[in-house]
Formats: C-alpha cells, structure tokens, sequence
C-alpha cells in the first residue's frame, strides 16, 4: 500500500472520528495517537493540523518515528518544501531551479534536469552542513561520514538501473522497514517532486553522516 493511499485512509479515518464527536462541547481537547507520532488539537472544531499538512501524514506511515524526528534540522528544512514538483511541459517550477543556484549552479534552466543531488544540498547548507555542489547523487559517497547504522537525518545513497552505472539517487534517511525490506527516504525529484517514498535496501550504495561546513 502507497504512501497516497495510506493518507487518504488516515483521513476518513479522522472524518469518521469528528463526526462522531459533533455533539461534544466546543472546547474539548483530545489526542490522537498514529503510530508514535501524536497530534493534539483544543478543539473538534478547528482544522486539525494532522489532516491539512501532508508531511505529517506521510511521516506517520514510517515504522518507529517518534516526535523528535522533527527537530532534526535537515529534515525540518526539507519539510519546508514538502510538495514542490516539476512542472510538465514548457514552464518551469522556479523552486526547483532555485535548488541547483543554492548550490552554485546556475546554468541549469529546465526542471526536468534530475534535481535530487541539488535539493539535499540546498538544505544541507541552509542548516550549515556541509554538501556537495554536484548534481550527480553519488557525488554523497565522498561527502561526510561513512555510516552503517543510519540515523533519521543521515544521508543514503541509492543505485539506479544499475549498481555499477553511474546513476544514482540520494535522499534524507528517516528509517527501514526490515519486513518489507525498504528504506524510507525523504527527497526531491521523487516522482517529480519532494515527498517521502520507500526504496529497496538492496540498492543503497551506502550512508553518510554530514558534518557542520566550516566557514
């Protein structure tokens, strides 16, 4: 089951929930427990902001996730981003395009230019952390710690159509699922744009831990 189809579900399951709540009083407060990511909200009236921000949503389909994860500075930042994507035909998404300047690219003028590597980078260095201004995901091999029990907010790198090619992938470690054998990863250009998606631990290439960029 997808990622999209888990929020929908999580929805009517909150829409089911509210109203069976109509009749309480106004200032009722409650708390919601999915998984071990809780919301509280003060009123059955006021929009409940586990509904209305996707983020959250797909963040409480990862196995362990504890509310801790987010304060982790990489993964706030690219939280802030959650959502933008590539824009189909001739215009251009200028958030997209903003990543590959961040980083000092500034010769890329299309979105649909794979823009993975830039929007880690991009958030690496707005919480000062070092990164790599390299638009290949691999590049991440060579920057930071080598890791090999990952943290949510390490880096992890995955292969692409072939371990041996050059192609690759990089995102925001946020956990594994050991059953199904996935990792789940927050990143940009993953299905054209920023979200969380579940990878094959079979095809990462390996973790990196970044260090604080020195000035």
């Amino acid at each position: 089951m997808n990622f999209k189809m888990l929020r929908t579900l999580k929805i009517l399951s909150v829409l089911l929930l509210l109203s069976g709540l109509s009749f309480a009083k106004k200032d009722v407060i409650f708390t919601i427990h999915t998984d071990s990511l809780k919301v509280d909200s003060s009123s059955i009236n006021e929009k409940w902001r586990y509904c209305g921000d996707p983020f959250l949503m797909d963040l409480a389909c990862v196995d362990q996730i504890h509310d801790t994860l987010l304060s982790i500075p990489l993964i706030s930042e690219a939280r802030k981003h959650y959502g933008v994507r590539d824009i189909i035909g001739a215009s251009h998404e200028q958030k997209v395009l903003d990543f590959f300047r961040a980083v000092g690219n500034y010769n890329v003028k299309e979105d649909e230019v794979s823009w993975c590597s830039v929007f880690v980078g991009a958030c690496a260095k707005n919480v000062g952390l070092e990164y790599t201004k390299l638009a290949t995901a691999r590049s991440w091999l060579n920057i930071g710690v080598p890791i090999t029990e990952p943290q949510p907010g390490d880096i992890v790198v995955f292969w692409r159509e072939d371990p041996n090619s050059w192609k690759g992938h990089v995102s925001i470690y946020l956990g594994k699922n050991t059953e199904t054998n996935e990792v789940y990863a927050l990143g940009g250009n993953q299905n054209d744009e920023v979200c969380i998606l579940t990878y094959n631990l079979d095809t990462v290439l390996g973790y990196r831990r970044l260090n604080p960029k020195l000035k």
